[in-house]
């Protein structure tokens, strides 16, 4: 691995006793921690966000949202292989499993936060509870109806709780035989930050 340069990564305050309530952030933070790859953090900025969410960096005097872009970019600035010890077909297999996790499970445990009211709740608490009262009433209710309508427009709320729950635990089933005695590669990272670590803060599956 080259010199390594100080990264500044962006994302939102630590939740429920985690580094981050976003699990995209919590898998690019368990990355570089990981990876041994110095930086530091800064609050969230939507302004200056290259993709208007987060996470993202800056890094070598450019921001860089999306945390599989960032990855990649510094797998390639820093000579890093993640899945250097897969062969080929098992390569094909995670970044298929990645993409079942990321465009599909990820959204029940979205939906699941958001949209069941206990579950809300707890959301409500952690986000939002800091924020000036006026702020702190309209904004839950504000972006509680973007969830509600990206949910929709994912296809995710239109199923009944019992398939959904069905559904994912079908995806878990998947991952069962899939990690690596070497070390994290990129599918446990992916796995571990979007499926098994919010599970053990929500009721879940």
């Amino acid at each position: 691995m080259s010199q390594i340069q100080e990264l500044v990564l962006f994302q939102g305050p630590a939740v429920w006793g985690i580094a981050n309530g976003s699990p995209f952030c919590i898998k690019l933070e368990f990355f570089l921690r990981h990876q041994k790859i110095p930086y530091r953090t800064k609050m969230f900025n939507p302004q200056i966000a290259p993709r208007g969410k987060m996470p993202f960096v800056k890094w070598q005097g450019k921001l860089i949202g999306d945390s599989d872009l960032i990855i990649k970019t510094l797998c390639k600035d820093l000579n890093i292989e993640l899945d250097k010890h897969l062969n080929e077909e098992q390569k094909h297999l995670s970044h298929a499993l990645k993409r079942m996790l990321e465009e599909g499970t990820y959204f029940a445990g979205f939906w699941n936060r958001w949209m069941i009211d206990e579950n809300w709740e707890l959301v409500k608490q952690a986000y939002f509870s800091h924020l000036p009262p006026l702020l702190r009433n309209l904004l839950p209710k504000f972006l509680r109806k973007q969830v509600k309508r990206t949910c929709h427009g994912h296809g995710i709320s239109r199923y009944e709780i019992d398939e959904i729950y069905e559904n994912v635990n079908k995806d878990l089933a998947s991952l069962d035989h899939f990690f690596s005695k070497e070390g994290p590669y990129s599918l446990e990272i992916v796995s571990r930050a979007l499926i098994l670590r919010p599970m053990h803060f929500f009721h879940l599956f």
